[in-house]
């Protein structure tokens, strides 16, 4: 304690503010933010508190029950009811509940609380509770007969007018370079826009390179040159007009990455790729709408894989496999085998498209090809053929409104389902053979202490140590349990964390609320490498 404060006999308080511009303002302000909504939420055991809750649900993919239109992990009041909760962007606050009547309540207790911190709540922004609200944080989110996501018709057209933009900058450029303050403008709305819609993200790509393409240590297609290159050329640089890598002098280097840019910069090759793929994503007059959680009540999953000479793939809709399989012709067989094992999947889908079964479904799609996956999320790869690929199983998914999610599993997993014997023509291994459907082959839902029968945390405690003593930052771990995730202001010391593939997304969720809360706590995570996308 200071000398000043060691006659103190009383408690002083000083309301300050949070001074903006400074580096660490918005850290501080987000974490305080955070403290208050816990303070907020109050007891669970208290029933007369709207944000009252009894237990947590895990409704994961890859369970025998497992039900698309309910959350992956949700919170259930002693009423049965969905629990209240309260999401925070920035400084404005949105509040979702079981009922109308609850969702007033809980926006109540949430703003008096906050009131009585010392944040204001401005009530003539409150609007009443909604299932079609209106925008916020750019999306407008809908909530009967499932979960939806889109823009406004005016953002939409904006979107497409802005593209469109692009693409004449393209063709109509005198110099073949383009504006590159514009290109800036334009990123930013569209940054702001691919919130509401995951497909657009890969597709920006494009725009970033050729914005930045100019800094020195970038290769022709705006790409950070390798580690290895410049270590060996510290000073190197790609010349648009040369069309070859130089070699600066440690002056001119400096020059270049201390000045504000050229105005204008020639553009990527991957920029016309991109938005000749957002022109076809865009092309619907109304806005597109992202499907977040079907009103199905069954999900398929998907798997394939192709072989030398053939190919192989199966879904299954909870009641039944339905499989098919054969052979390439030869200008098939020349093609790569990552351009093969995407197409078979691709075909699929489309397929199953024209059949009209996936209208409003959700489906998860596995394979052993790493680079399918991740050209799937990235929305590029080296390869064209693969780019064209990509872009159709977007617009599979854009037209039917399906929920798609493409998963990486090992080629040890695919065999033993069967699937890589289906693509050689045999029909006798794994879910081909009868009996179980595809859960034991896709553990989603099975945490890593749980697949190893309580192997990991007995490993992870092994160097961690178990007691005050001889543990890593004088504490032991405190293993994690769902009811933990939703309570981390009562656990004590640091956290274990053993979720499942499946519910990794609500766990680094709170993880981040927890780590911004409380930043002086360490975590571990040991998580299988399942839904990496």
């Amino acid at each position: 304690m200071p000398d000043w404060e060691a006659g103190r006999d009383q408690c002083w308080e000083r309301w300050v503010r949070n001074w903006m511009g400074l580096r660490d303002s918005p850290g501080r302000s987000g974490q305080m933010m955070i403290l208050a909504k816990e303070l907020a939420y109050g007891d669970r055991h208290d029933a007369t508190n709207p944000f009252q809750w009894d237990r947590v649900v895990l409704n994961l993919p890859g369970s025998e029950h497992y039900e698309p239109r309910l959350p992956w992990v949700f919170k259930l009041r002693k009423d049965g009811t969905v629990a209240s909760e309260a999401y925070i962007y920035v400084d404005d606050n949105r509040v979702t509940a079981a009922t109308k009547i609850q969702a007033w309540w809980a926006a109540r207790r949430l703003a008096s609380f906050l009131s009585r911190l010392g944040l204001q709540d401005a009530a003539r922004k409150r609007t009443s509770p909604s299932q079609i609200p209106g925008p916020w944080a750019g999306s407008v989110a809908h909530t009967q007969e499932g979960v939806f996501l889109l823009v406004t018709p005016e953002k939409w057209q904006k979107t497409k007018d802005l593209v469109s933009e692009v693409a004449a900058m393209l063709t109509e450029s005198t110099d073949g370079k383009l504006d590159r303050k514009r290109l800036e403008q334009i990123r930013g709305f569209l940054i702001y826009v691919s919130r509401t819609y995951p497909w657009m993200p890969p597709y920006l790509k494009g725009l970033h390179l050729t914005i930045d393409g100019w800094r020195p240590g970038r290769d022709e297609e705006g790409f950070k040159l390798k580690e290895g290159v410049r270590r060996k050329r510290p000073y190197i640089a790609w010349e648009w007009e040369l069309e070859y890598l130089v070699d600066l002098t440690p002056e001119e280097f400096a020059k270049r990455m201390g000045c504000e840019g050229p105005d204008r910069v020639f553009p990527v090759e991957r920029l016309r790729r991109d938005i000749d793929a957002l022109t076809q994503l865009l092309s619907g007059e109304s806005p597109s709408i992202t499907v977040v959680r079907s009103g199905s009540y069954f999900s398929f999953y998907l798997m394939g894989d192709a072989s030398g000479k053939g190919f192989g793939s199966a879904y299954w809709d909870r009641s039944d496999l339905y499989w098919e399989s054969g052979h390439y012709g030869p200008k098939m067989q020349e093609e790569s085998s990552n351009f093969r094992e995407a197409d078979n999947l691709v075909r699929r889908l489309e397929k199953m498209e024209s059949e009209g079964i996936l209208a409003d479904k959700e489906i998860f799609v596995f394979t052993d090809n790493s680079t399918f996956e991740g050209a799937f999320y990235k929305g590029h790869s080296t390869s064209e053929k693969i780019c064209d690929i990509i872009l159709r199983l977007r617009l599979v998914q854009q037209r039917t409104g399906c929920v798609l999610h493409v998963t990486h599993v090992a080629g040890t997993r695919m065999k033993e389902a069967g699937i890589d014997g289906l693509s050689r023509g045999d029909l006798l291994e794994g879910m081909l053979s009868g009996g179980d459907g595809p859960w034991r082959f896709l553990p989603l839902s099975e945490g890593a202490d749980t697949r190893s029968g309580g192997s990991v945390v007995s490993w992870v405690r092994s160097w961690w140590g178990t007691d005050s003593a001889t543990s890593w930052c004088k504490a032991p771990l405190k293993v994690l349990t769902p009811t933990d995730w939703f309570s981390l202001k009562d656990v004590v010391g640091p956290r274990l964390w053993v979720p499942p593939p499946a519910a990794m997304h609500t766990a680094l969720e709170m993880f981040n609320e927890d780590r911004i809360a409380r930043p002086h706590l360490p975590h571990v995570f040991v998580v299988p490498r399942l839904m990496t996308g």
